[in-house]
């Protein structure tokens, strides 16, 4: 018991001298949202209704779009680690924002498949790619902490937003709701320049870390290895079934009866089992590393999924 109690002064500790980075990975994370799939979903049946499409048709355009936005990703995730972060973060909200801009004015199809391809290459791409990456270059002994405390930004959205788009709905064009997305980013872009600061300290000691020499491998040498294969069934199944779930999430819910206050109150729990196991992992991963708790856990269950 003084054993929890101590690291649990240890991770407040860690929070309350950290908390001007911490924030700005939480808030980060937080406003990917626009470009994540289970916000979008619940416009499922509006965007539908607008532009005249089945179910199959804005499916097969949501996976074109964020299939299109995946494949640039790894060329665009790259060059933050070269680029002024604040350069960087400016250049992705603004993207995000005009992905939201053009699905709150789209008129056809074409610029549907457009707005949905920068929602999901500035929001559940780089977006979230920024947050977590900032975590990890900028936390070393604490690196399993900080980037768990960073994606509770996602269970935040995911608790929030639903029930916050459901009530606007009541009274507001679904149009409008994605204008004031883009305006909420542009609002938010200011505090989080000012969060991530501009120079890329280090937040805390490396000496706990880096016990023997550690190499970075190049994305040509990861991607020739053979344990990378074996890992891509793992991340990529779990990603499929719950996509797929959160885009159609209004289309099933009205084929089972099921009200859309139902819908958002069943993301509160989601979000909930979402962050009980951030907290947890958190300091697990900095306790005995990534590697051995990927294998313990991975031999049990399935991995954790942002989609």
């Amino acid at each position: 018991m003084p054993h929890l109690t101590a690291m649990g002064q240890g991770y407040f500790c860690f929070l309350f001298e950290n908390r001007r980075l911490l924030a700005f990975g939480v808030l980060t994370a937080l406003l990917s949202v626009f470009g994540q799939t289970f916000y979008i979903g619940l416009f499922n049946p509006q965007i539908r209704e607008t532009f005249d499409l089945a179910h199959s048709e804005l499916g097969l355009i949501y996976g074109f779009a964020t299939l299109t936005s995946a494949v640039l990703l790894p060329w665009l995730g790259g060059r933050y680690d070269r680029s002024d972060q604040r350069l960087f973060l400016t250049g992705t909200a603004l993207l995000l924002a005009l992905g939201c801009l053009m699905l709150g004015l789209a008129w056809s199809a074409a610029t549907l498949f457009v707005a949905l391809f920068l929602l999901r290459l500035g929001g559940q791409g780089l977006m979230t790619h920024i947050a977590m990456t900032t975590m990890a270059q900028r936390f070393h002994a604490g690196r399993g902490k900080a980037v768990s405390v960073a994606a509770m930004g996602l269970p935040l959205a995911e608790a929030v937003f639903p029930a916050i788009v459901i009530a606007l709905m009541a009274w507001l064009e679904w149009r409008h709701i994605w204008l004031g997305g883009a305006t909420l980013l542009l609002g938010f872009l200011p505090v989080l320049i000012w969060l991530v600061g501009g120079k890329r300290e280090v937040a805390d000691s490396v000496q706990e870390v880096f016990r023997q020499p550690v190499r970075d491998f190049t994305r040509r040498e990861v991607v020739r290895d053979w344990r990378f294969t074996l890992l891509i069934p793992s991340m990529v199944a779990p990603a499929f079934v719950v996509t797929i779930a959160f885009f159609h999430q209004i289309p099933l819910a009205e084929a089972k009866g099921w009200s859309t206050e139902l819908v958002a109150s069943g993301m509160v729990l989601f979000a909930l089992g979402h962050m009980v196991g951030l907290v947890a992992a958190g300091p697990l991963v900095d306790r005995f590393g990534g590697s051995l708790l990927f294998v313990s856990v991975g031999g049990n269950s399935s991995s954790q999924v942002i989609s």
